[in-house]
């Protein structure tokens, strides 16, 4: 199977994008007219730096279809629409089909949640799962809080990989509701978009007044799910999706694009939201405990990034960290473990405590060095 699959494998693009993932989703309208009623602490404080080049402003978001409705039908371009419109939100996605190829079927079971609030600015996308049968499942969390971002991955065979990133510029209130990192896991708009889904009422769904919609293969433009049957609810007040059910026969996976040659299943899912605009606290990240935690940084240090017990992070004036290291983590209780080195731009020192030995590698690249600090065992 080609279209499921455990992140475990994705962890160091994940680690990669941790710092600028965000992005705005699509900006939405009501649909029918409704009938209305109803950081962690360091030795030294991580300054912005100064550069040269003076920042480019970021540029405002393109606001993107708006949902429509036609004679009583419903155009929706992604089930995230209007998100960005509500000041906190919880959300779900819970999904389980089978495909069937050459004879030999396989089951997937995916939840997908996620908990976002705008003051202060901050989301937590948690995703659980399986891609085969008999496969253990898998999980994987994606969090951050200002300028402060992590995961946690526990992957089939229940190895955990954690990692966790701060940077000084924290995040704007126009980013942080981006669904997940995009292209790498699951983004709402891989379900594809309405056109043409029949009005059948209004009502109140999970406490909120929506309006209810019915549409099958052709409404959904999903020809590669085959028979659909689904119905979908949207805020009157709002335009955001509130509830979606979707049952199909014919397609292997729910994706856009997971049907291959040969293969045929069937399945459903369910997108659900409560508590918009209520009282969402986003949780801290845990599991992600390291040896490097407390360790100083250099004043101007930023995007730091700590996967397991070896902490990295970029800092100007490469030439004074090793001094500064050497001051303050003996000031810290460490005693420096013989003299430091220098070769060809790196630049390292390492320090001992308690059984552990702690290595401090600077990698200068012109105005600006590579800082990694790893801590292990004291052979």
């Amino acid at each position: 199977m080609k279209r499921t699959w455990i992140p475990g494998t994705l962890m160091l693009l994940i680690a990669l994008v941790l710092a600028g993932c965000g992005g705005q989703t699509a900006a939405p309208a009501t649909s029918e007219p409704a009938k209305p009623s109803a950081a962690p602490a360091a030795t030294e404080q991580m300054a912005e730096p100064t550069v040269k080049a003076e920042p480019t402003a970021e540029p405002a978001p393109t606001p993107a279809p708006e949902p429509t409705t036609a004679g009583g039908d419903l155009t929706l371009d992604s089930r995230d629409v209007g998100l960005e419109k509500l000041k906190s939100y919880r959300v779900s996605w819970k999904a389980d089909w089978e495909t069937t190829k050459d004879g030999k079927t396989e089951q997937a079971v995916w939840d997908w949640r996620q908990e976002y609030t705008a003051d202060p600015v901050g989301f937590r996308s948690v995703w659980k799962g399986a891609d085969a049968s008999g496969m253990k499942p898998g999980s994987w969390e994606h969090w951050k809080d200002g300028s402060t971002a992590g995961y946690v991955s526990i992957d089939p065979d229940g190895k955990k990989t954690c990692s966790s990133l701060w940077n000084t510029r924290a995040f704007s209130s126009t980013k942080g509701r981006q669904s997940t990192i995009p292209g790498v896991f699951f983004s709402p708009s891989m379900l594809g978009s309405l056109s043409g889904a029949k009005y059948a009422g209004t009502e109140e769904v999970n406490g909120i007044l929506s309006n209810h919609y019915k549409y099958d293969e052709k409404a959904a433009k999903r020809t590669d799910l085959g028979k659909v049957a689904g119905e979908i609810w949207v805020a009157a007040d709002g335009g955001y999706v509130v509830k979606d059910t979707v049952s199909w026969e014919g397609g292997a996976g729910p994706f856009e694009g997971s049907t291959a040659a040969g293969e045929s299943g069937k399945g459903s899912w369910t997108w659900e939201l409560t508590d918009p605009n209520g009282a969402v606290t986003i949780p801290p990240l845990v599991g992600c405990d390291s040896a490097t935690n407390g360790l100083p940084i250099i004043s101007g240090g930023y995007q730091k990034t700590v996967t397991g017990d070896v902490m990295v992070y970029l800092a100007y004036q490469g030439e004074k960290v090793v001094p500064f290291y050497q001051k303050e983590m003996v000031a810290g209780g460490w005693k420096q473990s013989g003299e430091p080195t220098s070769k060809d731009g790196v630049a390292t020192v390492a320090f001992t405590k308690d059984g552990q030995k702690a290595s401090v590698t600077v990698t200068s690249k012109g105005q600006i060095s590579d800082v990694m600090i790893e801590v292990t065992k004291e052979q």
